[in-house]
């Protein structure tokens, strides 16, 4: 379920005032307060209770969740004081809300990789008095939770999708931007990207049935639940097949999805949709259509109706307003999505 922002418990200690610093940074005011909704929302309403499991979305309300850059291929230690106060908010709100344990993927190479508990480059960052461990370092476009977990992702348009088995408790949060959901490789110039599935949806998919098969029931794909959010809509999200330097590009792209899916409706004229697009990837994956569900968020050009202040940061239309001011370098900010299942 959503829930709205709220100043969380941070204990008396020694680093009290640095901590209510990163929160307050962060933190929705009371009209701004529906980049996150201002009461409870289950996405899965008429499918019954979602058995707890928590999505709090941080828009422009919130600050800029942007990281600044860490060393390769690992996050070291001494790189934490960079991106400090980000981590003290994630902790704390995390600890709010039941969860121990973090994971914060970093999705720029839009690998389709889900990173398991396991996986060799979690680098630990403990935040003190949190009670919370975040894990940060491997290059993946998500991870794999269970109870007492949450996954954190800074979003500037691309959608994130939640995966999730209520009997088992087991979810996978990815990062489902658009090179996330097919191989650019393939599709541009016919040669598979060695190692790599096809979509983060089907590496998703795969991950959550194999989890699921460890907790001792089948792989029910039916019974898994996806929620879709925080995403672009395909009205700014332009593909034209007549664009002189990505025209024949956009054109390979249409086609080899055509021919992977057997369905082009996500494409209309030149706007690509990547929530139906990822819709129509689960459903062929054999979840039900019913469980699948899309909170509708429209990162580039939502408005809180109260202040008509634009709610969402979104990389496409921060990019493009900074070039048509000719501004340089372009920096373009990132909203925060948190998943816990407590």
């Amino acid at each position: 379920m959503f829930w709205r922002s709220s100043l969380v418990n941070v204990p008396k200690q020694h680093d009290l005032k640095r901590s209510e610093r990163a929160v307050k940074m962060h933190q929705s005011n009371v009209t701004a307060g529906r980049v996150i909704g201002c009461k409870p929302f289950n996405p899965f309403k008429n499918l019954g209770e979602i058995d707890g499991a928590k999505i709090m979305l941080f828009g422009t309300a919130g600050g800029n969740f942007k990281m600044n850059r860490v060393g390769d291929p690992y996050c070291p230690i001494e790189d934490n004081a960079k991106n400090r106060e980000i981590f003290h908010f994630i902790a704390h709100t995390a600890n709010h809300h039941g969860v121990g344990k973090m994971f914060f993927p970093r999705p720029e190479k839009f690998n389709a990789v889900i990173a398991s508990p396991d996986h060799k480059e979690w680098r630990e960052i403990v935040v003190a008095n949190s009670g919370v461990t975040i894990l940060r370092g491997p290059f993946c476009d998500g991870a794999i939770i269970k109870q007492g977990e949450g996954v954190c992702l800074t979003s500037g348009g691309c959608p994130t999708v939640f995966f999730y088995d209520s009997e088992t408790r087991v979810g996978i949060v990815t990062h489902a931007g658009r090179d996330c959901l097919f191989d650019r490789n393939m599709a541009i110039h016919g040669k598979a990207t060695p190692c790599r599935l096809d979509s983060v949806i089907r590496t998703g998919v795969s991950s959550l049935c194999e989890k699921m098969m460890r907790y001792g029931e089948g792989p029910s794909i039916p019974k898994i639940k996806v929620f879709i959010t925080c995403g672009i809509a395909g009205t700014h999200f332009i593909h034209s097949l007549q664009d002189p330097n990505h025209g024949h590009g956009n054109l390979a792209i249409k086609d080899h999805l055509h021919k992977k899916w057997l369905d082009d409706s996500y494409w209309v004229g030149d706007e690509l949709w990547l929530n139906r697009l990822i819709t129509l990837q689960c459903a062929r994956m054999g979840i039900l259509p019913e469980n699948i569900v899309c909170d509708g968020i429209d990162t580039y050009a939502d408005c809180d109706y109260q202040t008509d202040k634009l709610m969402w940061h979104d990389n496409v239309r921060d990019t493009k307003s900074q070039k048509l001011a000719g501004v340089h370098p372009i920096v373009t900010p990132r909203n925060l999505v948190m998943v816990c299942i407590p």
